[in-house]
This record gives C-alpha cells, sequence and structure tokens, in this order.
C-alpha cells in the first residue's frame, strides 16, 4: 500500500512547493480553489461518496462479489430477519439506481438452503419486482439444491458426459490412433466430470458407480473397436487412464496440501484445518483432527471429506512433494 501512494504523496509534495505552502493539506486546499482541477476534486469526492454508501448497505447482509455477479445472504430465523434482507434489497435498488446501473431481473433470483420440512417462505422484491424463488441453481458452474446436495449436478454431468462420449465416437469413427482418442476422451469427456469435484465429490456407492460407468463405456469402445484381446480395466492401465474415484481423491488431498503450501489463497478454510498432535507416543499417524459428526450428511461435508483422504495416506504435507502424492493417490503412473 506504501507504495501506490508514495507517488501521489510525491506530487503533492511537489505542488506544495511551487504553490509556496508547507503542509499537502494546504496544498489540496489551495489546488480546489483552480478551475482546470476542481471538478477532478469533486468526481473524487463523489466516489468516496458512492463508496460509503455501498458499505452502508452491507448494514445486515454479508456478500460475495464473482466477476459482475453479487451475492447477498444472510441467516433467517424468523420473520424479522425476511423484512431486514427486503429492507437492504431497497437500499441497494436505490442505490444501483442513484449511480445509473441498471440490474437485470431476469438474472436474480432466491435461493434458500435448508432441510427443515416446512420451511420460512417470504417474498422479495427488487426494483418493484419479485424476485423469483428457485429450488436450485447454478453457480459457477455447479448445480446447488434446497439441502445442499449434489445429486441433480452428478445427474447433470453424467448425461452431458455420455453425450460428449457419443458425439466422440460418432465423429471419430474413422480414427485409427487410439492415443488420439485417449486425449479427445481426456479433454472433452472427462474434463467435465472432474470440474469442481472437491465441493461435490459423491460418497454412496451409486453415483459413484454412475459416474465410473462414463470411463468404462469409453474403455468397452476402444476393446471393440480395436479388436483387443484385454479387459477394459487392463487397457485403462495401460493407457495411463485412472479411475475416476481415485482422481477424485487426489484432487481432495492436492487442494489441501496446495492450501497449505500457499498456492491456494483461502484464509477462511485454513483457519478450520487443525493438525492434530498426539499427547504421546502412539501407533497412530493421523496428520490432521477431524471434528466428530453424528450424522452422515455433515460426516460427508468436503472439508471432513477432504482431511480424512489425506489421514489415509502416508505423506509428509510440509517436505514432500506433488509428485510423491500423486503416485500415492493414483497407484500407477
Amino acid at each position: 500500500m506504501g507504495k501506490k501512494n508514495e507517488k501521489p504523496r510525491s506530487i503533492l509534495v511537489n505542488l506544495a512547493s511551487k504553490l509556496g505552502v508547507l503542509s499537502i493539506l494546504k496544498a489540496k486546499r489551495k489546488l480546489r480553489t483552480i478551475d482546470t482541477l476542481k471538478h477532478i476534486f469533486t468526481a473524487t469526492d463523489q466516489k468516496i461518496q458512492q463508496r460509503n454508501q455501498y458499505k452502508d448497505i452491507k448494514r445486515q447482509i454479508d456478500e460475495k462479489k464473482q466477476g459482475d455477479d453479487l451475492k447477498m445472504y444472510i441467516k433467517i430465523n424468523s420473520v424479522n430477519d425476511c423484512e431486514n434482507l427486503q429492507s437492504d434489497l431497497v437500499r441497494f435498488s436505490n442505490w444501483c439506481s442513484t449511480n445509473k446501473l441498471k440490474i437485470n431481473i431476469d438474472k436474480c433470483a432466491i435461493k434458500s438452503f435448508i432441510r427443515r420440512k416446512n420451511p420460512l417462505i417470504h417474498k422479495y422484491f427488487l426494483d418493484n419486482h419479485p424476485i423469483t424463488l428457485v429450488s436450485s441453481i447454478k453457480d459457477l458452474g455447479i448445480i446447488i439444491s434446497n439441502d445442499l446436495s449434489f445429486n441433480e449436478h452428478i445427474s447433470y454431468i453424467y448425461s452431458k458426459a455420455m453425450c460428449m462420449l457419443g458425439f466422440v465416437r460418432r465423429q471419430c469413427c474413422d480414427f485409427n490412433n487410439i492415443i488420439c482418442l485417449k486425449t479427445l476422451y481426456c479433454s472433452l469427456v472427462r474434463s467435465g466430470l472432474e470440474y469442481g469435484s472437491i465441493i461435490w465429490n459423491p460418497y454412496q456407492s451409486g453415483l459413484i458407480q454412475r459416474l465410473d460407468r462414463v470411463q468404462c463405456n469409453f474403455l468397452r469402445h476402444l476393446v471393440f473397436k480395436f479388436e483387443l484381446n484385454v479387459s477394459a480395466d487392463s487397457l485403462g492401465r495401460e493407457l495411463g487412464l485412472h479411475s475416476l474415484t481415485s482422481r477424485r481423491t487426489f484432487n481432495d488431498v492436492s487442494f489441501i496440501f496446495k492450501l497449505l503450501n500457499n498456492k491456494i489463497s483461502s484464509p477462511e478454510i485454513l483457519e478450520r484445518i487443525n493438525w492434530k498432535v498426539h499427547a504421546f507416543n502412539a501407533r497412530s499417524t493421523t496428520t490432521f483432527h477431524v471434528p466428530f459428526h453424528s450424522q452422515s450428511y455433515s460426516f460427508n461435508e468436503p472439508l471432513s471429506r477432504m482431511l480424512r483422504n489425506c489421514n489415509s495416506i502416508a505423506f509428509d504435507f510440509n517436505f514432500e512433494n506433488e509428485f510423491k502424492l500423486r503416485c500415492l493417490c493414483l497407484g500407477f503412473g
């Protein structure tokens, strides 16, 4: 921050000496009297005022910004919380109108995350238009439902992967190079099955088998197309196609490794990771402390799952490299 403010400060110091004043504050006041520079200070003051108005909107709500999208969220315990959220939406709408910003109401939605049978339903308005209440929403390519389960997202990526696999098989029916087909599968099909897997990695056997079915279909197609006298699993090992389950496990462990080694910056997640310090010399080699969960829903939440996967391998997260981590998780080169 010091380097960014150093240049404007030096300019003001030079101007102060030219104008015959001693302090920077007096230089600013004198510069405001010059007609050619008056509009610059006026515009700056307006921007500061607008920024303060925007900060005032966040009085009772939290927000997350991604690109040109804005998420406003609050914990709802009573009708009073709903009214507070509505009042903040009104203030946000007024702020946008003041600053000549147009809100696309068609892309706005209300999403509630709750596991109750009788949730508290409230109708919200933005710019005098009702906001649509949705049961699921796609955020950065991942479909999130009301109960924070990812069954709908897994069904979506499975259907999309099977359609893409059919497209590759039809368009590449004349290809005779098995490595070329493998490259197309990895870039067009498998990449979609692994996007954001640290968030939605399933623990139900039915969903796991459903995702594995995509790669099995591709390998069986190769066995049939090239008339190979090997099984699909053997062909996968020869081509270096690890199972999708083991690759998702590697993605989980790799995320923790990069987070601890400052390759990923996320202080909010980092502060939730606790090392397990044994009180005495024990046989247990558990690296991380995983909190106790009485329900399978919380037991399989992303961070607990990733820490359990880290504890299942013999790896030093402080001194060893990612190549050894890949070998431990995937099993072969």
